[in-house]
């Protein structure tokens, strides 16, 4: 287990702290838990133990919900860009005040590496190149920003580049 790496350092440097606004949340939840007891020692640690594990089961069947939800939004997203290019719409608007719209955003992909390493480093020096990218590319938010004021800027893609618009239904609310 990589934790056990660092328990001899347990009580030996300080304990981390959460900020206090957090804190006193977690502080009312326990107290509600825990009912009149305040203090974790006189909780059962086989209670508390089998409530993380039940709440570590629950995350985990949501994060697998969230998952399914996301690719069938997906899938669903590009039914509606299909069927609003077909009818020639851009958004639809439903009376509870949502509104689905379709968003264009580039999306990029670097197709030759030593040529946008060699851009990179040509624009921006090696130094600031490097501070740049996280291990081993660019951020790809950064990279994607780059790309899209290029693109609207009518600039010149960097080397080693291809660029896609991605078209996507989205929601927003009135």
């Amino acid at each position: 287990m990589a934790e056990a790496k660092y328990k001899k350092l347990r009580h030996k440097i300080a304990a981390f702290t959460e900020e206090q606004s957090h804190q006193d949340k977690l502080n009312e939840w326990k107290k509600i838990f825990l009912g009149d007891t305040t203090n974790p020692e006189d909780a059962n640690s086989t209670r508390l133990a089998t409530e993380l594990v039940k709440r570590n089961e629950e995350a985990d069947q949501l994060e697998l919900n969230l998952k399914t939800l996301n690719f069938e939004m997906q899938a669903l997203s590009q039914m509606i860009v299909d069927c609003f290019e077909n009818e020639q719409l851009e958004q639809k608007t439903f009376s509870n005040g949502a509104v689905v719209k379709l968003t264009d955003s580039p999306f990029p992909r670097v197709v030759d590496e030593e040529a946008f390493e060699a851009w990179g480093v040509k624009k921006f020096g090696r130094k600031q190149w490097e501070a740049m990218k996280t291990k081993p590319r660019l951020n790809h938010n950064t990279f994607k920003a780059m790309v899209g004021d290029a693109l609207v800027n009518g600039e010149q893609l960097m080397p080693g580049v291809e660029v896609y618009i991605k078209t996507e239904a989205k929601v927003s609310w009135k």
